[in-house]
């Protein structure tokens, strides 16, 4: 019987002085609770603002997660201290609405940019627009200039553009001349973040957006809210009917939505 007690006591004493791994056998020589997992995170108490402050003297360093205000809280010794918070962000910039405008028209082109981040982004020195015209493989680039605010869009329009746009714009391009059945590609240091049509393909008049023939062509292109990225598969972006392409088709003119993007 004694040494079944002595037995229990030392299997106690060892549990209350060792490391604790969880998900690991051989937990960091420096940590007293080392958790590995590959598909699990770690769940801490959950409380809302009248649990939280029930707590009869909490130990300075006792650490929650709010459920009224959805932030992590620990307790410095005299008052509650929320954690500073960063949104965490979507990869990059992405287009949001295109214009190819009727022949009456022609200037009223521009692409807008939507930043779904919650810092602003500079464009300056990364950021490019390349058109391909009518099929080429080799296009004429615009590097963008300046910054994009926080969930905001930027939007770049060709000189000569009617007075809506320009209210709307923040750079000007004498380079953007595309038409219906030209391909265009937001790059981001020279790699495609997004697109309009196929480089090296010339469709016609305009590539079929939502089951419309020729929807580049003419036409306003919005981009649906829910796409939070952008998307270098034409195809799959371009879609085959209303449901499930990326994009509505407006008609040519349709500057209502110029200058914001609901995410």
């Amino acid at each position: 019987m004694k040494k079944v007690l002595l037995l229990i006591f030392s299997f106690i004493f060892f549990i209350s002085y060792s490391q604790v791994g969880i998900g690991t056998n051989s937990p960091d020589v420096n940590a007293e609770l080392d958790i590995e997992s590959n598909s699990k995170g770690v769940l801490f108490p959950r409380l809302t603002d009248a649990q939280r402050d029930a707590i009869i003297d909490p130990a300075e360093g006792l650490y929650i997660y709010n459920l009224d205000s959805h932030r992590f809280e620990y307790f410095n010794g005299t008052f509650w201290m929320a954690l500073a918070a960063i949104k965490v962000d979507t990869p990059d910039l992405f287009i949001s609405e295109y214009s190819e405008p009727t022949s009456g028209n022609g200037s009223d082109k521009y692409i807008e940019i939507y930043n779904p981040n919650s810092v602003p982004v500079i464009l300056t020195g990364a950021y490019t627009i390349t058109v391909y015209f009518n099929g080429a493989s080799s296009g004429t680039t615009v590097n963008l200039i300046g910054t994009v605010a926080a969930n905001d869009v930027f939007v770049l329009y060709k000189n000569g553009a009617n007075a809506t746009i320009i209210a709307q714009g923040d750079q000007s391009t004498i380079d953007l001349n595309y038409n219906g059945n030209d391909a265009v590609e937001l790059k981001k240091s020279g790699v495609t973040i997004d697109q309009i049509g196929i480089v090296g393909v010339d469709p016609g008049n305009g590539w079929d957006v939502a089951g419309i023939a020729d929807a580049t062509e003419e036409n306003v292109l919005k981009r649906k809210s829910g796409v939070t990225i952008g998307n270098t598969d034409w195809v799959s972006s371009a879609g085959t009917n209303t449901t499930d392409s990326e994009w509505t088709v407006l008609p040519a003119g349709d500057f209502s939505d110029l200058g914001s993007h609901t995410p």
